[in-house]
């Protein structure tokens, strides 16, 4: 079995179901574009100083050879999936709420 870096795991496992999103639902996604830009702002402005703390003072890792370019301590692999993750729980929370309606 060989080896993903981090950054192959994360375009493997989240851009399928991303493309796939962007495919078939894409006027669900103009429809909420303004959320979906707020959110991951939102997301990177929480989560990156407490990532940026968390592995400058070594209570988090990652290991060197599985990642690639740093940005004050945060893998760019981590901004990444932080980013896939907060895109993909908005849509899936909007859809969840748009079909709960009356």
């Amino acid at each position: 079995m060989s080896n993903f870096s981090y950054l192959e795991l994360l375009l493997f496992s989240g851009c399928l179901p991303i493309s796939l999103l962007l495919i078939t639902k894409k006027h669900f996604l103009n429809k909420y574009r303004k959320i979906f830009l707020k959110t991951a702002i939102g997301s990177l402005i929480f989560a990156f100083p407490w990532y940026s703390l968390a592995i400058g003072n070594r209570i988090w890792y990652f290991l060197k050879p599985l990642i690639g370019f740093e940005i004050f301590y945060v893998p760019l692999e981590e901004i990444l999936f932080i980013l896939m993750l907060t895109f993909l729980l908005t849509f899936v929370t909007l859809l969840f709420l748009e079909n709960a309606k009356p």
